[in-house]
């Protein structure tokens, strides 16, 4: 879920207005969310460790995409609290995230989402085919160990892959970007 949380800060954020089939799985994708962290807590708590100690490996052996990774952990904590920093701008979240992208303290919500966006650019589109077979691989544990979670990963995965795909269409569409 981790890449999925990322994954929906381009749709999330983004300026260009979304077609109403593209916000609806957004706004799925939110709600499953939310009923996976009341549902599935533990389970949901050990994909972001798993993808924790990725960002740790990552920061490890590259440098360079360190700042990426960095990016991708604070989105995840940043939408999972569901906190809008133009409602409550001294949130600790907010100022977090501010400090991270050494934004202005007057910088919008909308603003600390689109530069979380363009600050996890640095992760290779390549490498999202093996984080997802993390992100399955570390889900199908979680339907084994605890059977009462197969639904709910079964729909955030499933949702994740159309959001993933809806930010492919629009990195090319609207930013000019290739998937590679």
């Amino acid at each position: 879920m981790h890449l999925i949380l990322i994954l929906a800060l381009p749709i999330i954020s983004s300026q260009n207005p979304l077609p109403p089939d593209d916000k609806l799985v957004e706004k799925d994708f939110a709600e499953v969310l939310l009923k996976a962290e009341e549902t599935a807590h533990d389970a949901l708590q050990l994909v972001f460790d798993v993808f924790g100690q990725l960002r740790k490996y990552e920061c490890a052996i590259n440098a360079e995409n360190c700042y990426a990774w960095q990016a991708v952990a604070l989105g995840d904590r940043f939408l999972i609290s569901n906190v809008d920093c133009d409602e409550e701008p001294e949130d600790e979240i907010c100022k977090n995230a501010l400090q991270f992208l050494k934004l202005d303290q007057g910088s919008s919500h909308e603003d600390i989402l689109n530069e979380l966006f363009n600050a996890h650019e640095g992760i290779a589109r390549k490498d999202y085919e093996y984080i997802n077979k993390i992100r399955d691989a570390v889900t199908e544990y979680t339907c084994y160990r605890q059977k009462s979670t197969c639904e709910i990963f079964s729909q955030l995965g499933q949702l994740g892959d159309k959001m993933e795909n809806i930010v492919k269409e629009r990195r090319v569409e609207h930013m000019g970007l290739e998937d590679n």
